[in-house]
C-alpha cells in the first residue's frame, strides 16, 4: 500500500508535468500525440519505479535498524542525492551502534563493579521507587533484586531506618549517616550512608543508599574491649597481692622469721602467676602474629610427647597422678614448629593433671587416623557441660573461675592450643560430659617428610611398648574426639 502511493505521487507529477508541456505546445493535434504521450507516461512510470523502489530499500532497511538489526545497512548504489542520504544514513547507523555498544559495555560494567561490592548498594528514584538493588543489599533487605525494580522502597523493606534517611536524604538534599542494627540469630551492625542522586543538569533525580556492614569490626571491638579488662584483672589481683604482702613487710621489720618466710613464698607464688601470664600472652601473640610465621619443620610427634610428659612428671607425681604414654613404634611425622607443638601438649597435660582426682590416671595418647596425627589427652577429672564446649577455648573464659585461679590457670592455656593447631593447618577438639572425664585432642596434618632421628632412651621404649596394649581403644576415642 505504501509503494503503490508513493509511486502514484512520483508518477503523477512528471506525467501531469509532460502533458502540460505537450498541450502547451499544440502537439496534441498532429498525428503522433498519442505515441508521445504515451512514451512520455511510460519513461515517467520507468523513472518513479525505479526512484521508489530504492525508497522502499531504505524505509525497510530502518525499520529494520528500529526493530534492533543494527547490522543492516541501507544500498548506496549511486552517487546522487538518494545516494548521499543512504550513506548519511548508514553513517549515522554506525555512530548509534558504536554508541549503543559503550553505553551497553558501560552498564556492564557498573553492573559488575556494583555486584561483586561487599556493601550493599540501593538506588531510589525521587518517588523512592527502586531503581537498582545489588545482591548484598538484596541480602539484606531480604529482597530479590530482579523483583523490587520499580517497586516503592517501603514495599520491599520495613526497617525503619533505611525508610528514614532516604526520606530525609530526598528532603534536605545532603548527606546522611545513621548506624542500624538487624536482629537474628547473630545480631549484624550496619552503618547507612545516603547521599542525593543527581541528573546531568544537576537536578535531584533520587538517592542512594549505601551499607556498610560493621558486624565484624564490632565483634572485634568487644573481643579487644574483653581482653584489655581480662588482663588488667588478672595482672591486677596478683599485683595487689605482692603489693600488699611487701608493704606488710616494710611497714613491721620485725615480724616473725616464719610469717616472713610465708610472704615471701606468697610473693613468689604471685610473681610466678603474673611471669606466666604474661608468658602466655607473648605465646599468643606470636601465634596471631602474621608477621612471624611458625619455623614448620618435619618432626616426630613422639618425641613431643615424651618431652611434655617428662617436663610434667614432679607435678602429675605430687598429686599422685599417673601419666600413661600409648603411641606406636612407628614414626608420626607432622610439620611443625617443636616449641609451640610442644607447648600446646604441655597445656593439655598439665590441665589434666590438675583437674584429675589424686591417685587418678591421665593417658597420653597419639595415632594416625585418616593421613592425620591425633594427640588425645584424656583425664577421668569432674567433666564439662556440653553447653561450655564451644567457648572453652577463648581467652580467660574458665568453667569454674575459682578452682582455675586456685589451681594457677591463667585461662589461656586452651587458648594457646587452638591457635597453635590453627597455625600449623589443623584444628582441636574436646569430647566431655560431667563426671565421664575429659578428652582434648590435636588433629594434624601428617607429613610426609624425614624428621630427624631422636635416640630415645631404654626407659622410654619400654614405657612406650608397655602401652601399645591399650593403643587401639585409645586411637578410637581421638578419632571421634577430633
Amino acid at each position: 500500500m505504501f509503494r503503490s502511493r508513493l509511486l502514484w505521487k512520483l508518477y503523477a507529477g512528471p506525467a501531469l508535468l509532460i502533458l502540460a508541456t505537450a498541450v502547451a505546445a499544440g502537439s496534441l493535434a498532429a498525428t503522433g500525440s498519442v505515441v508521445v504521450v504515451a512514451a512520455a507516461l511510460a519513461a515517467a512510470w520507468l523513472l518513479a519505479r525505479r526512484f521508489t523502489g530504492r525508497v522502499l530499500a531504505m524505509t525497510r532497511a530502518a525499520e529494520a535498524i528500529a526493530r534492533g538489526a543494527t547490522a543492516r545497512r541501507v544500498p548506496a548504489a549511486s552517487r546522487d542525492e538518494l545516494g548521499q542520504l543512504a550513506l548519511a544514513f548508514n553513517a549515522m547507523n554506525d555512530e548509534r551502534r558504536r554508541a549503543t555498544s559503550a553505553i551497553s559495555a558501560d552498564r556492564q560494567k557498573l553492573t559488575a563493579i556494583l555486584s561483586s561490592m561487599v556493601e550493599g548498594v540501593v538506588a531510589v528514584d525521587r518517588d523512592e521507587r527502586i531503581v537498582h538493588v545489588n545482591q548484598v543489599a538484596g541480602r539484606l533487605l531480604d529482597a530479590v533484586p530482579e523483583d523490587a525494580a520499580g517497586r516503592p522502597i517501603w514495599e520491599v523493606t520495613r526497617l525503619r531506618e533505611v525508610l528514614e534517611i532516604l526520606g530525609e536524604t530526598l528532603r534536605s538534599e545532603s548527606v546522611e549517616h545513621r548506624p542500624v542494627r538487624l536482629p537474628g540469630t547473630t545480631d549484624r551492625f550496619l552503618e547507612l550512608h545516603a547521599s542525593p542522586l543527581r541528573s546531568g543538569a544537576g537536578a535531584l533525580a533520587g538517592a542512594v543508599l549505601v551499607f556498610h556492614d560493621v558486624t565484624r569490626l564490632r565483634r572485634l571491638e568487644t573481643v579487644r574491649r574483653d581482653f584489655i579488662g581480662n588482663v588488667s584483672h588478672e595482672l591486677k589481683t596478683p599485683v595487689t597481692a605482692i603489693r600488699g604482702l611487701v608493704e606488710t613487710l616494710v611497714d613491721d621489720p620485725e615480724i616473725e622469721p616464719a610469717v616472713r618466710d610465708r610472704f615471701i613464698g606468697k610473693i613468689a607464688r604471685q610473681a610466678e602467676r603474673m611471669s606466666n601470664l604474661v608468658s602466655d600472652l607473648l605465646s599468643l601473640s606470636r601465634l596471631e602474629s602474621q608477621d612471624q610465621p611458625l619455623d614448620q619443620a618435619a618432626l616426630d610427634v613422639r618425641d613431643v610427647l615424651a618431652e611434655s610428659a617428662r617436663a610434667l612428671a614432679p607435678a602429675s607425681e605430687a598429686r599422685r597422678v599417673t601419666v600413661r604414654r600409648a603411641w606406636p613404634a612407628e614414626p608420626l611425622t607432622v610439620d611443625g614448629d617443636e616449641e609451640a607443638l610442644r607447648q600446646a601438649v604441655t597445656n593439655l597435660l598439665s590441665n589434666a593433671v590438675k583437674y584429675s582426682p589424686a591417685g587418678g590416671e591421665v593417658t597420653l595418647a597419639a595415632s594416625r587416623d585418616a593421613g592425620d596425627v591425633v594427640i588425645a589427652v584424656t583425664d577421668r577429672g569432674p567433666g564439662i557441660e556440653p553447653r561450655h564446649h564451644e567457648r572453652l577455648f577463648e581467652r580467660f573464659y574458665r568453667v569454674d573461675a575459682a578452682r582455675s585461679r586456685e589451681l594457677g590457670g591463667t585461662g589461656l592455656g586452651l587458648a594457646i592450643v587452638k591457635h597453635t593447631a590453627l597455625a600449623l593447618g589443623g584444628d582441636v577438639a574436646v569430647d566431655s560430659a560431667p563426671g565421664a572425664g575429659s578428652t582434648f585432642s590435636i588433629r594434624l596434618p601428617a607429613s610426609r617428610g624425614e624428621p630427624e632421628e631422636v635416640p630415645a632412651s631404654p626407659e622410654e621404649t619400654a614405657s612406650d611398648m608397655s602401652d601399645l596394649s591399650d593403643l587401639s581403644d585409645l586411637s578410637d576415642s581421638a578419632s571421634r574426639s577430633g
